[in-house]
């Protein structure tokens, strides 16, 4: 048996804005996908596909109990493989 461990980094982005739309969840990784004045609503559609391009997931969901959102990344940098 072999065991696979991950082994990565979890960088996470939080703010104390006024979190995400529940309406825009499904939709937030999609290009124009936003409700700000001031963005264009490309920055989540365009980190996903490098993120992930490098083997990594990334999420964002709103704060609990606070304002704001928090967005994760994970990124794998290396993979430790144990023989059972």
């Amino acid at each position: 048996m072999r065991v696979i461990t991950k082994i990565g980094s979890l960088p996470s982005v939080k703010n104390t804005g006024e979190g995400i739309d529940p309406s825009m969840l499904p939709r937030l990784f999609t290009k124009f996908t936003s409700k700000s004045y001031h963005g264009t609503g490309l920055g989540l559609f365009i980190s996903k596909p490098i993120v992930e391009a490098h083997g990594g997931k990334i999420w964002a969901k709103n704060n609990e109990n606070v304002d704001g959102v928090r967005s994760d990344i994970f990124i794998q940098f290396a993979r430790n493989v144990t023989q059972i």
